[in-house]
């Protein structure tokens, strides 16, 4: 099977491969990890991909209202290791579902405030993908945007991707969700602006992180366990020659 850029799922818009960003001494593997919206309605053939894909871990970062309504798929537990970990306490939904009178100045402030103070959590995640049987990584929210950005985020810094790629990585996610028809079924009901993924949202939490002297500072400072960001790197950083082939879903695969 190609490595993907973005995965070809039928039910799950926003589901992209972290691998191919230039990083600390090589590039991000691809297959390692994949961050996505959610699964809830993967149908069978979606899941017999993820399995070939080579998919071993789901970290589902929901909280327990949000799992009750709308739990991953029974086949896909079936042959991953299931974690949850609820990057938000409480039963809070999904943070775009939320109504407030300034949505941008919410957001910015709810991803500081995340990097800020969702220490415990956001410590578990890490080392949860850290520690995760040999095989992909895969961690989603419900959008894909706001918990999965944030862990997204942190991951790629730990290895040394650039901000700048850190940020790209989270303003395309828009781009998918307005490809979602569910999303966008009920984007009425909420100011359009919590669908949005601008850098302006991202980057007042992530230049808190690299703050303290870049990620793996930060993470040190809120307590990771210690070796954790070793596996990671072991994990993501690829030093083989990567020129092969790699498909997006609707171009053809294109070899270099």
């Amino acid at each position: 099977m190609e490595n993907y850029v973005r995965l070809p799922l039928k039910n799950a818009y926003n589901a992209r491969d972290l691998g191919g960003y230039a990083c600390d001494g090589g590039i991000t593997r691809f297959r390692a990890l994949v961050r996505t919206d959610g699964l809830e309605r993967l149908d069978d053939e979606d899941v017999a991909f993820l399995k070939e894909y080579g998919i071993k871990t789901v970290i589902d970062l929901r909280s327990a209202d949000e799992l009750a309504t709308a739990p991953d798929p029974a086949a896909l537990k079936a042959f991953v290791e299931y974690v949850n970990i609820p990057l938000i306490a409480g039963e809070a939904a999904d943070v775009t579902k939320l109504s407030v009178s300034s949505p941008n100045g919410f957001l910015s402030g709810f991803y500081k405030h995340i990097f800020e103070s969702a220490n415990v959590a956001l410590c578990s995640v890490i080392e949860a993908v850290a520690d995760a049987k040999e095989g992909g990584v895969l961690f989603h929210c419900a959008a894909g945007k706001d918990r999965t950005g944030i862990v997204a985020s942190v991951l790629l810094g730990i290895v040394g991707v650039s901000r700048a790629d850190i940020i790209s990585n989270y303003e395309v996610t828009y781009t998918y969700i307005r490809e979602n028809p569910l999303m966008m079924r009920h984007a009425s009901a909420v100011p359009s602006e919590y669908l949005y993924s601008l850098r302006e949202y991202l980057e007042p939490g992530l230049d808190y992180a690299l703050s303290f002297g870049g990620m793996s500072e930060y993470l040190d400072h809120i307590g990771l366990n210690g070796n954790a960001q070793q596996k990671i790197k072991e994990r993501l950083i690829t030093h083989e020659n990567t020129r092969g082939r790699f498909s997006c879903p609707g171009l053809a695969s294109v070899s270099y």
